[in-house]
């Protein structure tokens, strides 16, 4: 029951982290590029954000294997 919910949370962290870098490139994706502040800032929002959403992932992973495993 706790690897459901744990999975669970694991599947919800990481959609919310899709949808918040989804949200953050829409600069970058709808407008053509023209180099502007905002769009530079949603560039380095997007890098950072990509990098925790990785380490974030890791992470999941790792608890999930590490409750997969027997205790010997």
């Amino acid at each position: 029951m706790t690897f459901v919910r744990f999975g669970t949370a694991a599947a919800l962290g990481l959609g919310l982290a899709v949808y918040f870098l989804w949200e953050v490139a829409e600069p970058v994706r709808t407008v053509p590029w023209r180099g502007s502040t905002e769009q530079w800032l949603a560039v380095v929002s997007l890098i950072i954000g990509g990098c925790a959403t990785l380490v974030a992932a890791s992470g999941a992973l790792f608890a999930i294997s590490k409750m997969l495993r027997p205790d010997h």
